[in-house]
C-alpha cells in the first residue's frame, strides 16, 4: 500500500507471504522471495538519489536507456531508489514504459508494476526480509518507439 513522505516520494513496502519450503537453504530462501513478489504491489514515485548504473548506450540511431541504483547491497525494510532514464540519440526525452521482472537464478519469478513515463522515471523500493542474502536479478524492461530494452540489475539484500 503507497504512503506519502517528505517531498511527495511514494514508497512501497515489499510484503512477504509464508512459504512451505525447507529453511535454511537457498532454495527455501529464493521460494520466501517468490511468494514475495507475489505479495508485491505496485510500485511509483520519485526520489532524487542515485548511485550505480545500468546501461545500454544509444550508438548512432539507438537510444540511451539508463538504470541506476544507490547499490547493489540495498537493506531490508529501507528505502531503495532507482531511476529509469529513456532519450533518443538526440538527447531528447522519449516517451517509454517501464515493467518490472524479478529474478532468481535467471529465471523469472515475479512481474510487477506498468507505468508510462517520458525521459526520466523516479521509483522506492522497500525489499522484504525473507530476501535476505539471497543472489537476485533487478529488471526494468523499458520499451520505447524504438524496441524494448532490459535493464538487469543485480542485488543482494542485506540486515
Amino acid at each position: 500500500m503507497p504512503t506519502r513522505t517528505r517531498g511527495g516520494t511514494r514508497t512501497h513496502a515489499l510484503l512477504a507471504v509464508g512459504s512451505a519450503a525447507v529453511k535454511g537453504t537457498r532454495l527455501a530462501a529464493g521460494v520466501a522471495f517468490v511468494a514475495a513478489m507475489v505479495a508485491l504491489p505496485a510500485c511509483g514515485g520519485g526520489s532524487d538519489q542515485a548511485g550505480t548504473v545500468s546501461k545500454t548506450r544509444g550508438t548512432g540511431s539507438a537510444p540511451d536507456i539508463t538504470l541506476r541504483a544507490q547499490t547493489h547491497h540495498p537493506r531490508a525494510g529501507a528505502p531503495w531508489p532507482i531511476v529509469i532514464r529513456a532519450h533518443d540519440p538526440a538527447g531528447r526525452p522519449l516517451a517509454a514504459e517501464v515493467r518490472y521482472q524479478y529474478l532468481f537464478g535467471g529465471a523469472v519469478v515475479a512481474r510487477r508494476s506498468h507505468y508510462r513515463f517520458r525521459g526520466t522515471f523516479h521509483d522506492t523500493f522497500r525489499w522484504p526480509a525473507r530476501s535476505l542474502g539471497v543472489p537476485l536479478t533487478f529488471r526494468a524492461v523499458v520499451t520505447t518507439r524504438f524496441g524494448t530494452r532490459r535493464l538487469d540489475y543485480d542485488v543482494q539484500v542485506r540486515r
